[in-house]
């Protein structure tokens, strides 16, 4: 059975997974199969922020004694905590003091009674008047008297008839007074005024004296604050086009689900925005992360694995930055790429300064930044002020939902679903012949229900090949979908379209190349998993003890091109080997496995990058990093050498960290770490110091600037201690290609002569290409007087690995008297792939066209008679012709230079000439 086309949905809403048959409106070639999948396992994360605001666990947060009217001393524990979860949120301190049980009298009243009711802030502080967005908590002071043992009363909090409980309690029960506060949090401030009614006893389980104090309400009215920094947009690129916008503040108090706006584009619980990328592909790219306004660094982590793919029922260690902008203000920046984090606390940042780079660490199944604003530790949400709130460039975006866009798509020949997370393996070009089984993906955002998806596949003439669309079935913030179809067994040269559009227009474009060859294809898979070229994050070889048996990893590199893929060197980092190595090639469809172990010998942290060399057109190197930890029992403590950043270009500045492998255990004191490079071609601090109770400290690295073109260097970091082992760590030093400049324009082979020009040589710092297929030369010489341009003649050779560029003019007899200018078009004079630098100014510009005369100092200019090249005719020059005067070719003294008419001799028409010239001088 031929399998003619396949459309597959995956998207993330929360709920379970489910398959489902695309509508009865889809139509189908009697060939396809076509259904649609959707992941609707989980939410992006899951926080714990509602419940630990609340009042409902064992221990009552947000639930302690204020007086006692007991006659005897009571204990006090008072306990707080200030953890930073993988959900991105920090819970709120807390507190709780606990009376000493006394005995109740026989004659004992029970009784509950509330004596005040507000709202309050993060802090405990009463609002008189909550500003829009604001997370609410509502507290009430009560009263307990003389309650039984083992009685139990709730509290109910109601906000404009939404009511939140506290659970079940025990407070003040067999005491025979106590005194306490009562809060509950999950209302967000809106417009206008709102009624609260708290209620003591509410299912009336005490039977009391007094049921009339059981209640108390009150109102509030929102208002405004004072925002002195607007938000900027804390993600590299642009919203909706670069990256999707997923998730606003979770509104809604109860269980449900409710952004500002009334939408679903949240999930419950979620206290802050989440935007993502498609993939971990992207994710190893690299996304910046920005402040988001001005600030200082309040809490940082960094260290933690950054590719976490499920939501399980644990909570992994989370990357982040805190940055504080005073009066109760601060944002948070989660699920940092590992090592990324280039801020520390204390650090003074500036809206815009980077901080890291996104990525999925801590409880995470997505490449995404979960950011936060809060005001005293409660969450805020911009959008319900986003004049105050944001800036100007933000304030602007549209609501997620409103515009579709497509993100990110791409085309392969083997299935794409597998690897939709890491990144499919991209394949554009066809070889034609029979079978071809085109994949097209495209992640899109902003699709809602009852939205069509067209995809019109086009022949290299423009006609149409095939349409195919559905619709939309719920709304969806971002959702990707692929889709395959089988190419005529003989299908057209040239190059395919499929224009993507959205309810009839067109968001974007892809193409693919039917040849009559094929190409090479590589991708690696570990286990069956993709393992993307320039992966970041490591593949992990353990934590070994030394001398034990050396751990190994197996990797099939697969060519699943359309001709042979030639292989070359395979390196490793230092402390790793080959055990199982490649072929020389590998035919279409092969694969090969790839071992590398990792050596038990030496002591320490080894890390780097693995790198095949392939004649793969876009993947000529791929690498992929491992690193594995070999320990000591006498040094149990490790050192780790991270990096921000696997490869980098000359004359950037990254950052580096080392860090004590048990997260500050053992850290009483400070260790300082010395640090090395080899080869020398980046600059670190010779040492730096790990302060007394921290883990890790930062550090910058500034690459060298090389001015000419030579090859990528691999170069090794080491951090040595004195009392923990050494750690190592690899960059690729990427080379630069400088655009070619003239180093040196030299006339008549140096001779001073001005009196006939005979040649030019022109001297690049590089070899170059000249592009003389257009109309208008590379190269040409002008007479700056006239205008003119005189016939030349060009020959090109290379010397010490640089062009040297031979100028000569076809006839002599037309470089007339007077100024005259060279010029060399800058984008016809090419150097890996970087046009002329005619000004030397380092930037390729519209001023790039190099001009040799138009200055004095140039002395490009011709006047007869003129032998010693100072502008004049002059005595000097009056001695000179008379010693070759009726002289010719092949006499000694014949001065070809005096030779005007270039008849081979000096004679009288040559005096005539020099007569005409004689005590002149030529204007510049």
């Amino acid at each position: 059975m031929r399998l003619g086309s396949l459309w597959t949905s995956i998207v993330r809403n929360g709920g379970e997974n489910q398959i489902t048959r695309p509508s009865s409106g889809i139509k189908m070639h009697p060939h396809d199969r076509s259904f649609e999948r959707r992941f609707r396992s989980r939410s992006i994360e899951r926080l714990e922020t509602r419940a630990l605001l609340s009042a409902d666990l064992g221990n009552p947060v947000g639930d302690w004694a204020a007086t006692s009217d007991s006659e005897h001393p009571h204990d006090e524990s008072v306990w707080s905590g200030d953890v930073l979860s993988g959900d991105g949120d920090v819970h709120t301190v807390y507190q709780q003091q606990g009376l000493r049980e006394t005995k109740l009298a026989e004659s004992s009243s029970p009784n509950l009674r509330l004596i005040a009711g507000y709202v309050r802030d993060g802090q405990g502080n009463p609002i008189e008047s909550p500003f829009l967005g604001q997370r609410l908590a509502i507290q009430v002071q009560f009263e307990t008297t003389d309650l039984p043992a083992g009685s139990t009363h709730a509290f109910h909090f109601t906000v404009d008839g939404v009511t939140l409980g506290s659970g079940v309690l025990n407070t003040g029960a067999g005491q025979s007074a106590y005194t306490g506060f009562r809060w509950r949090a999950g209302w967000f401030a809106t417009p206008g005024t709102h009624q609260v009614v708290v209620t003591a006893d509410a299912f009336n389980t005490v039977v009391e004296s007094d049921e009339t104090d059981n209640s108390i309400s009150f109102t509030f009215t929102t208002g405004t604050t004072t925002f002195a920094q607007p938000l900027i947009w804390p993600v590299e690129g642009t919203p909706y086009h670069d990256h999707a916008f997923l998730k606003y503040v979770d509104v809604d108090p109860t269980g449900g689900i409710e952004d500002f706006r009334g939408g679903g584009y949240a999930y419950d619980g979620h206290s802050a925005w989440d935007i993502a990328v498609r993939g971990y592909d992207e994710q190893d790219a690299g996304i910046e992360i920005y402040a988001a306004a001005d600030g200082t660094v309040i809490d940082t982590h960094d260290g933690e694995f950054d590719r976490q793919t499920n939501l399980g029922s644990t909570f992994p260690p989370v990357n982040y930055v805190v940055v504080d902008h005073g009066d109760g203000w601060t944002t948070r920046y989660v699920h940092l790429r590992r090592d990324s984090v280039q801020v520390s606390v204390g650090d003074v940042v500036s809206a815009g300064d980077k901080l890291g780079y996104m990525a999925s660490s801590g409880w995470s199944d997505i490449t995404h930044l979960h950011f936060a604003l809060e005001h005293y530790g409660f969450s805020v949400e911009p959008w319900y002020d986003p004049t105050t709130f944001l800036h100007d460039s933000v304030a602007t975006l549209e609501y997620i939902g409103e515009s579709q866009y497509v993100l990110s798509n791409g085309i392969s020949n083997v299935p794409v679903a597998p690897h939709v997370r890491e990144g499919t393996s991209q394949f554009n070009v066809f070889e034609q012949k029979s079978g071809q089984l085109v994949y097209t993906w495209n992640w899109f955002s902003g699709v809602e229900q009852g939205d069509v998806i067209h995809l019109d596949w086009r022949r290299p003439d423009g006609s149409v090949f095939r349409v195919n669309h559905v619709t939309a079935g719920n709304d969806w913030a971002h959702q990707w979908r692929w889709y395959s179809y089988f190419l005529p067994d003989q299908p057209d040269l040239g190059t395919w379209t499929i224009d993507v559009l959205i309810n009839g227009v067109k968001l974007a474009e892809q193409s693919f190349v039917v040849a009559p060859q094929g190409v090479p294809e590589a991708r690696v898979l570990q286990n069956g998993a993709l393992i993307v070229d320039d992966r970041v994050t490591p593949i992990d070889f353990g934590t070994i003890p030394q001398s034990s048996f050396a751990p190994s990893r197996s990797f099939v590199l697969e060519n699943h091109g359309e001709a042979t893929l030639h292989l070359g060197d395979v390196t490793v980092p230092s402390g790793f080997t080959v055990t199982d190595p490649l072929p020389a090639s590998l035919a279409p469809g092969q694969s090969d496995t790839l071992t590398v172990q990792l050596s038990t010998t030496t002591v320490g942290h080894f890390a780097g990058q693995v790198r095949i060399e392939t004649d793969d057109a876009d993947e000529g190197v791929y690498e992929f990093s491992v690193e594995g930890i070999v320990t000591s029992v006498n040094q149990p403590q490790q050192l780790i050498l991270g990096l921000s950043e696997r490869k980098t270009s000359e004359g950037t500045t990254l950052f580096g960290n080392v860090r004590r492998s048990d997260d500050g255990a053992g850290t009483s004191g400070p260790l300082v770490v010395n640090l090395t490079s080899d080869p020398a071609l980046v600059t670190v601090p010779t040492s730096v110091t790990i302060p007394a109770g921290s883990d890790r400290v930062i550090f910058p690295i500034q690459t060298v600037a090389d001015t000419s073109s030579s090859s990528d260097v691999v170069v090794q970091l080491s951090a040595t201690p004195a009392v923990t082992p050494m750690a190592q760590n690899e960059l690729l030093l990427l080379d630069v290609p400088a655009a070619p400049t003239v180093i040196e324009v030299e006339l008549n082979g140096g001779d001073p002569s001005r009196s006939s020009l005979d040649s030019i040589s022109v001297r690049f710092d590089q070899q170059v290409t000249l592009d003389s297929s257009g109309p208008e030369p590379a190269v040409k010489v002008l007479n700056r007087d006239s205008g003119a341009a005189v016939p030349i003649e060009l020959a090109a050779s290379v010397a010490d690995e640089k062009t040297v560029l031979e100028i000569t003019f076809t006839r002599p007899s037309e470089i007339v008297d007077g100024n005259h200018v060279l010029i060399l078009k800058s984008p016809l004079i090419t150097a890996s792939g970087l046009q002329l630098d005619g000004n030397g100014n380092g930037v390729v510009d519209a001023e790039d066209d190099y001009r040799f005369g138009d200055q004095a100092t140039d002395a490009f200019f011709r006047f007869y008679g003129d032998t010693d090249g100072d502008r004049d005719v002059d005595g000097q020059d009056y001695g000179r012709f008379g010693l070759t005067f009726l002289k010719s070719v092949g006499q000694a003294g014949f001065d070809s230079r005096l030779d005007s008419d270039f008849d081979g001799d000096v004679d009288g028409q040559d005096y005539g000439r020099f007569g005409l010239r004689f005590l002149r001088t030529l204007p510049l």
